[in-house]
Parts: C-alpha cells; sequence; structure tokens
C-alpha cells in the first residue's frame, strides 16, 4: 500500500473526528471550515467495480440464493433479518423468472434508468456521452442492462453518472438490483430498499468504515389526501406482490365536509362506490452513492401514488429525470452528487409540505366542526337515558378514532422534522459546502438548502398547528370522560 495514502487518510480520520465532536447549526456550518468535498472523494479515484457483490460471495462458495447473498456483508455468511423480509415480499418470484421475463417482470415498465459520463467537461449545458436506453424498462430488461460492465464496455460510454428510478419498487427490480450490484454499492442499496419498503425516515450524510464511498440518503414517508372509492386490500394477483404495501385510513368517521359521502358527481351514494376521503402512506427514497464527483449511481424509489403511472409517460416526459419529479432535463445534467441530491431534496420536501398543507387543513376542519356540532356539555345532553347512552358511544367512538389518527400522523412529521434538525447539526457540515465559493454549483446548491430550510420551516408551524388539534381532541374526549362519569 502507498504509505503516503496511508498517511493521508489518517489525517481525514482525525480531522473527521474533530469536525464530528462539536456540531453546528446550518448557519454557522456553511461558513465553518471543514474537510473539502475534494479531500474526502477527489476525483477519478480507481474503485473495483468489475464483479457484482452476489458473484463474489459464489466465487467464494458462499450459500444461498442471489438476495440472501446479497444480504452477506464481505465477512459474513449469514444473512441478516433483512434476507428474511424480503424473502416475503418477493415470495413466488425468482430471478430465473426475472431474467427470462415471467409475469410482470417482463411485462411491467416501472423503470427509467439514464448512464452517462462527462469526460471530464463538468457544464451543466454539456450533456456528455450517453448511453442509448428504451425507457421505460421492465425488471427483466433492468437486470441486463445493469449486469454489462459499466466501465470499460466495448461498445459503449462508461456509465459513470448512473440514475435509476423505480416506480413502485417490485420484487422483480430487487432481484435485478440484488444480483448486479457491486460490493461498494451493496450495503447502501440493502439499506435503502429496507428503508423504501418499510415506510422509514432518514436524512444523512455517510461514509463508509473505509472511508471510499460515500452514501446521502433521503427517505420521506408521508400520507396523501384523497377523495377516491377504498382501494384494493392487496397490491399483488393470488400470493404475488407486485408493490410495497402502504396503509390506507379511511376518514369518512371524521364528518368533513358534513359527514356525507358522495360520487364524483356529488350525489349522495350507499354502501357500494362510495367515494371517501382516505390517508394513503406514500414514500419517497433517494439514495446517491460512489466513490467521487465523477463516478457515482442515484437510486430514486417512489410510490406511483405519488408521481403517476411510468409506463403511460410520452416521449417528452422521459426526457425529463422523474426523480427530480421531471424538473430537470437529461441532457442538462447535474454532474456533481451533491448538487444532485440537495436538488433532488428540495424539489421532493417542497411536494410533502404541499401534502402536508392539505392534511392540516382537512383535520383543522373536521376536528373544529365536530367539536362544535357535538357539545357534549350537560345542558346539551339528550334528556333519554337510551340516547344519552348511544350519544355517549358515538363520541367515544369518534374520540379513540381521531386522537389514534392525529397521534400517527403526529408521530410521521414528526420524524421528518427530527430528521431534518440532526442532519443540519451532524451532517451538513462534512458535505463541504462554503458560503464563500463563487463556482456556480456551489451557489445553485446553497440556493436549494434556503428553499429547504424555509420549507422545514413551514412543517413546523405546521407541526404546532398540529399540535394544537391533538389539544382540542384531548380537550373534547375529558369533556366526553366527564359526562360518562355523572351518567354512571
Amino acid at each position: 500500500m502507498d504509505k503516503s495514502c496511508t498517511s493521508r487518510q489518517k489525517k481525514t480520520r482525525k480531522r473527521h473526528k474533530h469536525v464530528r465532536s462539536t456540531p453546528p447549526e446550518l448557519a454557522g456550518s456553511i461558513d465553518s471550515p471543514t474537510i473539502s468535498w475534494g479531500e474526502q472523494f477527489p476525483e477519478h479515484r480507481k474503485i473495483s467495480d468489475r464483479r457484482s457483490h452476489v458473484e463474489w460471495k459464489r466465487g467464494y462458495n458462499s450459500r444461498g440464493d442471489d438476495l440472501e447473498l446479497f444480504c452477506q456483508d464481505a465477512d459474513d455468511t449469514t444473512g441478516t433479518f433483512e434476507a428474511e423480509e424480503w424473502k416475503k415480499f418477493c415470495h413466488g418470484v425468482t430471478l430465473s423468472d426475472v431474467e427470462n421475463g415471467v409475469g410482470a417482470a417482463g411485462e411491467d415498465r416501472i423503470v427509467w434508468l439514464d448512464d452517462r459520463t462527462s469526460g471530464g467537461n463538468f457544464d451543466p449545458k454539456h450533456g456528455g456521452q450517453e448511453r442509448k436506453i428504451a425507457n421505460p424498462l421492465t425488471a427483466q430488461e433492468l437486470q441486463k442492462t445493469l449486469a454489462e460492465p459499466r466501465f470499460h464496455h466495448k461498445m459503449k460510454p462508461d456509465a459513470a453518472r448512473r440514475l435509476v428510478y423505480i416506480s413502485d419498487l417490485s420484487p422483480g427490480c430487487i432481484h435485478a438490483l440484488a444480483s448486479t450490484a457491486s460490493s461498494h454499492q451493496t450495503p447502501v442499496l440493502r439499506k435503502a430498499i429496507h428503508k423504501y419498503l418499510s415506510f422509514q425516515t432518514s436524512i444523512g450524510f455517510n461514509t463508509s468504515p473505509s472511508g471510499l464511498i460515500f452514501q446521502l440518503d433521503l427517505h420521506l414517508p408521508f400520507f396523501m389526501l384523497k377523495k377516491e372509492t377504498a382501494p384494493e386490500k392487496t397490491s399483488g394477483h393470488g400470493n404475488l406482490t407486485l408493490a410495497p404495501k402502504r396503509d390506507w385510513k379511511n376518514l369518512s368517521f371524521l364528518g368533513f365536509p358534513d359527514g356525507k359521502t358522495f360520487n364524483s358527481e356529488g350525489k349522495d351514494q350507499g354502501p357500494e362506490g362510495v367515494e371517501v376521503w382516505g390517508l394513503h402512506e406514500a414514500q419517497i427514497s433517494c439514495v446517491v452513492t460512489g466513490s467521487d464527483d465523477s463516478k457515482w449511481v442515484a437510486y430514486g424509489f417512489v410510490d406511483a401514488e405519488i408521481d403517476g403511472i411510468l409506463a403511460e409517460s410520452d416521449e417528452d416526459d422521459l426526457r425529463f429525470d422523474p426523480i427530480t419529479s421531471r424538473v430537470s432535463e437529461v441532457h442538462t445534467p447535474i454532474w456533481g452528487p451533491r448538487d444532485y441530491w440537495i436538488k433532488v431534496f428540495e424539489i421532493r420536501i417542497g411536494q410533502v409540505r404541499k401534502e402536508w398543507d392539505d392534511i392540516l387543513y382537512f383535520l383543522e376542519k373536521s376536528v373544529d366542526i365536530h367539536i362544535k356540532e357535538h357539545p357534549f356539555t350537560l345542558s346539551k345532553r339528550p334528556e333519554t337515558a337510551p340516547e344519552r347512552s348511544v350519544e355517549m358511544k358515538k363520541a367515544v367512538d369518534w374520540t379513540v378514532q381521531a386522537m389514534a389518527l392525529l397521534d400517527r400522523v403526529s408521530g410521521v412529521l414528526a420524524d421528518t422534522v427530527e430528521a431534518w434538525e440532526t442532519f443540519k447539526k451532524r451532517d451538513f457540515k462534512e458535505m463541504g459546502y462554503s458560503r464563500n465559493s463563487k463556482a456556480l454549483n456551489t451557489i445553485h446548491a446553497l440556493k436549494s438548502l434556503k428553499a429547504i430550510r424555509n420549507t422545514f420551516q413551514e412543517l413546523q408551524n405546521l407541526q404546532k398547528r398540529l399540535k394544537r388539534i391533538s389539544e382540542s381532541c384531548f380537550g373534547f374526549s375529558e369533556r366526553v370522560s366527564y359526562v360518562i362519569s355523572l351518567a354512571l
């Protein structure tokens, strides 16, 4: 090993440790001296990427299928609990099915891929050299494409900058990713898939234990408010799962706007074909990982409920990057991994905030109307015992459901805000941005960061409103409890 390289790594680790010991706030961290991104991840770092992690494990006679081997670390021949979770999710779908295009793996076009190299020219107006890809792809086509050499291909330019977008991550796509990911990408991809499937929150910048690989995480679980017929309880056919399982909550008990349900023409309907207000779980995940500014991969996993059906995209739509919600045109790429991730962060957290706006308005109106229409005071009680019993039961049922809903919603919003606060204090400084920089990419990134900060201030205000709604419900429950105690 090169001794000078070892010495530099030791110095970097020491300085890295010093930086982590005094976490700054965002404003201070931008100006504070720190290890620059270039010192940690210089251009053209040589990383072996010729074999997939699964191939490497099989070369050492490790046992298991592609998912089991994917879940094994380099020095661990025992699969993790994640393997069991994924095997359950992927039940009935094998790597062989994906390779042969069996069922959904050969039919559903849920993947968008962009492979290109800058050739050393990082001007955003320079589109670089791209590999021709017939988007959107199936899981079978994704597996075949990712199995090709990423670098030093005999017929194609390098895929130094790779974007992988998957709408409703499917078992077939998990097999495609697991069977082709390099050992450097595997730990990052494992966590990304797990967090996306399990509705988890994460915002952060991390490096591998060796310091050779960076990882930028963005996992944003939230809810979407829609008026529609109740969705199907399953997201698959028979015993096969086709998409992540997300919960849906019927909100008709809240009585917004007047306790009735309507069809699409606004007319009252009976039990069948009823449109009701409902709350969907939804998830946006974007993970960027690589070895330096010129070689990196971005994985975007987004629920189709958010972005729509990828297969219905026209030719013009496919010219825009779906990870950025089609804001960025593919031929004017953002070349830097940090800059790209921050832009995605700005766009996607803005979408999430709009959904929270709608939810808070809905909850405020619903709770306020219900409490005003059901004062539940001694002077307003029904006169007969049966009537009082019925009203008390309804009040208790509404209160229990409303408070459970508010607890669930509050928890997800709080996790999102807390993840931002942690990133701001702990991780941002290490990304190496300086407010004094005149580089165009840094100026754009700092503008995005300002927009992100403003969005989170709005989310914190929504948190306060949500707390007030919860307090109103609690006060209502106290009155209900008091009246019930008098009736006993």
